[in-house]
């Protein structure tokens, strides 16, 4: 069974890889129910591995709104701050309001709403509402310049809540609620990250199993009823989706091991060289002569791998290279490793730039492609045992 699972594995893989944009969801959302499935993960707060076949996700509609209010309610009254009851129900109208497309809802055989998930990427109009409702959490969890990202350059998610109905007994909470964080986990396979604020010891456990990097919030202002708040990262950027989905198989092979977070808090920095970066970008046309360059020894990547993940950097498909390199240069990139054997004289005209400034910004560019690469050359796994 296990040879079995690790060649669908790859089949899933080979085609997340180099399928359409359609095909990547798809993808993604197989290999994580593969990888899921069989996953020793703790149930109590959410079952990852339940389908529940009889309910539908489907987009929020205008009439699902006193419904999410009471689910609401009710999830405030048992997890929110206390005083913020109020808050949150604001918060739903508003949100439900200006982004109906984050919210995903689970309706049952009758096409009632049984449960909802809040999950939003972050980006200047988003962070509005965001630092609004919740100035303490975004403080802890993200960035000026993540909150001040364009929509096409954002690479966060911000997970919000899952909200489920508790006053219908054949509901199972954690049944839906696994099936609600499955769909938000899916969405991080278009090479994103997730942050979130969480107080609940049983979701922490989880997100650890997970692999999600959790550490203590710097103030307090998040605590809830004496229960400490962390912040929780899982960050995916940079074509790591698949890496993590050889961790989650790994772990289910090696339950016993101990629980190490898929890429630490704090990673040991790998010197790459904008010179390596330039010698493999000149072979990122040529893919039967890729697997020669010196990058492919510092990164944990298949030759193949790499070059598609360099690719969908360069063509502006993976936003978080731009919190390394700006637009500006990653156009010089593109002119000069994308075309057709420009030369250099008809690079530098065609940007309207002096070889010199041409020369000054296509090594920026390349530095900060290193940079950003060597975010991704320490990505954990978890320890294997000798057998």
């Amino acid at each position: 069974m296990r040879t079995l699972r690790d060649r669908l594995a790859a089949a899933l893989v080979e085609q997340f890889q180099s399928g359409s944009s359609a095909q990547r969801v798809a993808s993604a959302r197989r290999l994580l129910n593969l990888s899921l499935e069989a996953l020793r993960a703790p149930a109590e707060y959410a079952d990852l591995s339940s389908h529940a076949w009889y309910y539908h996700q489907t987009p929020y509609q205008p009439d699902d709104l006193p419904y999410l209010q009471t689910m609401l309610e009710d999830w405030a009254n048992a997890y929110a701050i206390p005083g913020q009851q109020d808050l949150y129900q604001r918060f739903l109208v508003a949100f439900a309001a200006r982004f109906p497309q984050d919210i995903r809802v689970l309706r049952n055989d009758q096409g009632k709403p049984a449960a909802a998930s809040f999950f939003t990427l972050v980006h200047q109009q988003s962070a509005d509402l965001l630092v609004r409702y919740f100035p303490d959490e975004i403080r802890e969890c993200l960035t000026s310049e993540e909150l001040g990202r364009t929509p096409d350059q954002s690479s966060t998610y911000y997970a919000i809540l899952v909200c489920v109905d508790r006053r219908d007994p054949s509901i199972s909470v954690s049944e839906l609620t696994g099936i609600l964080i499955r769909g938000g986990l899916s969405l991080l396979g278009s090479g994103t990250r997730v942050t979130l604020v969480a107080t609940n010891p049983q979701l922490m456990q989880l997100l650890r199993t997970l692999g999600f990097a959790i550490k203590p919030t710097k103030t307090h202002a998040c605590d809830v009823q004496g229960l400490p708040a962390h912040v929780c990262t899982l960050d995916l950027t940079g074509g790591r989706f698949p890496l993590w989905i050889r961790y989650l198989i790994k772990k289910t092979d090696f339950p016993d091991l101990p629980t190490e977070a898929f890429v630490p808090l704090h990673l040991p920095h790998q010197e790459i060289q904008a010179e390596t970066v330039r010698r493999a970008l000149a072979l990122i046309r040529t893919p039967h002569l890729f697997h020669q360059n010196d990058l492919v020894f510092k990164l944990p990547l298949a030759p193949e791998e790499l070059r598609l993940v360099l690719l969908r950097a360069l063509t502006g498909r993976d936003p978080s290279l731009l919190r390394f390199v700006s637009n500006d240069l990653l156009t010089v990139l593109q002119a000069t490793f994308l075309a057709l054997d420009p030369s250099v004289t008809q690079v530098a005209a065609g940007l309207n730039l002096s070889r010199a400034s041409y020369y000054r910004r296509l090594r920026s560019g390349l530095e900060g492609l290193a940079h950003w690469l060597s975010t991704l050359s320490e990505a954990a796994d978890p320890p294997q045992t000798s057998s």
